[in-house]
């Protein structure tokens, strides 16, 4: 909830016992827009407050942590997917641009392992019109850039993944580039 509104398509995750809420869209007069607003709560307080805006409004965006900042990525604007690309940083409260993507994508999942983010499929909005993406990147987080890579691609949208490191019994390779 941001300060009374309420909010949808929004991204959370947790960092250091806080539940942050960023971006979503909000309904005005009935049409669903876009915010920049995002929000923490503070679970050993039991306190919302809010925190910096995103620089661009987003809803749908692929949302991960990575030492201990919140990196947004993709989304979308009213009638379009977004390339551009954003980091928060708690200590500082403040959101910075890093590099955008390669193509714009919203309703993505976001997954980072070793300094790397990885980001799958999606949906293209043009003008409105819905298409779903048969490619993947990865963002390489000490280069700020953004790489192809491949995987057997199935698109979708609209999901979850979960990486879980294999165990030492698992003699299978992992398909994640380095």
């Amino acid at each position: 909830m941001i300060y009374g509104t309420l909010a949808s398509t929004n991204n959370v995750v947790n960092i250091n016992n806080k539940i942050y809420v960023i971006g979503g869209d909000i309904n005005i007069n009935g049409v669903r827009s876009p915010t920049k607003k995002c929000q923490c709560y503070d679970v050993s307080t039991g306190y919302w407050c809010e925190i910096a805006s995103l620089n661009s409004p987003r809803s749908s965006a692929g949302i991960c942590t990575y030492n201990g900042k919140i990196y947004a990525m993709g989304g979308y604007s009213i009638n379009n997917s977004l390339t551009t690309c954003e980091v928060y940083d708690p200590t500082t409260n403040t959101w910075s641009y890093i590099h955008s993507m390669q193509v714009a994508r919203g309703e993505i999942c976001a997954i980072p392992l070793n300094g790397t983010i990885y980001v799958y499929s999606g949906c293209s909005l043009v003008n409105g019109t819905p298409s779903t993406i048969n490619s993947s990147e990865a963002y390489n987080i000490s280069s700020d850039a953004w790489v192809s890579w491949t995987i057997p691609n199935v698109a979708r949208y609209g999901y979850c993944l979960l990486y879980t490191s294999p165990s030492p019994r698992d003699k299978r390779q992992s398909r994640m580039p380095s």
